[in-house]
């Protein structure tokens, strides 16, 4: 937690590396499939679907990655 705040007040007292910040925010808002929404959607929807079979199918509950 104290990394985090550090972070938050160096984002809050430092106009240029908040730029930064956005920035590569910005930039991967292109490139990331989690801003993606149609993909993420998609993929959350697969994950839940297939632990749904495995319920029904009564299978061990085991970890799932989207």
């Amino acid at each position: 937690m104290e990394e985090y705040e550090k972070i938050a007040n160096k984002i809050v007292s430092d106009p240029v590396y908040f730029e930064e910040i956005k920035n590569k925010l910005n930039e991967n808002l292109l490139k990331t499939p989690l801003y993606n929404s149609k993909l993420f959607t998609k993929n959350l929807e697969s994950g839940y679907e297939k632990i749904f079979e495995n319920y029904k199918n009564k299978k061990p509950i085991k970890n799932f990655e989207i």
